[in-house]
């Protein structure tokens, strides 16, 4: 069983911090009700080990699929090449929770967490 399944909480290594805090826009995955995918483009940073994207109004898709149900995975380009010169990837399975944000009833942010 994966760690993020079992409640394990996962340190991030140095790389995986600096590709998540590099400003690369990220694409986050939720699902929808019926079970198909819903894609969102979102941008993201680090609070400590949660990763964070900011969400300005209740209302988008991608918030009612993560109330609902909180399995997410996120993705993004490093920034950096390999050998081959290919794009290097990060993806991130884990699950999610809607935090309002402390300073505005308007700001929302979504935290990840249980990264595998």
């Amino acid at each position: 069983m994966p760690a993020w399944k079992a409640g394990a909480v996962i340190v991030l290594n140095e790389h995986t911090r600096a590709a998540l805090s590099a400003g690369h826009l990220a694409h986050l995955v939720t699902i929808n009700a019926d079970g198909t995918p819903q894609v969102a483009i979102v941008w993201i940073g680090l609070d400590g080990d949660d990763i964070v994207s900011g969400h300005l109004s209740d209302a988008q898709q991608k918030l009612h699929n993560v109330r609902r149900e909180p399995r997410v995975v996120l993705s993004l380009e490093t920034g950096g090449r390999n050998e081959h010169g290919l794009a290097q990837y990060l993806v991130v399975h884990g699950r999610a929770r809607i935090q309002e944000h402390p300073n505005s009833s308007s700001d929302w942010r979504m935290c990840i967490w249980g990264l595998m």
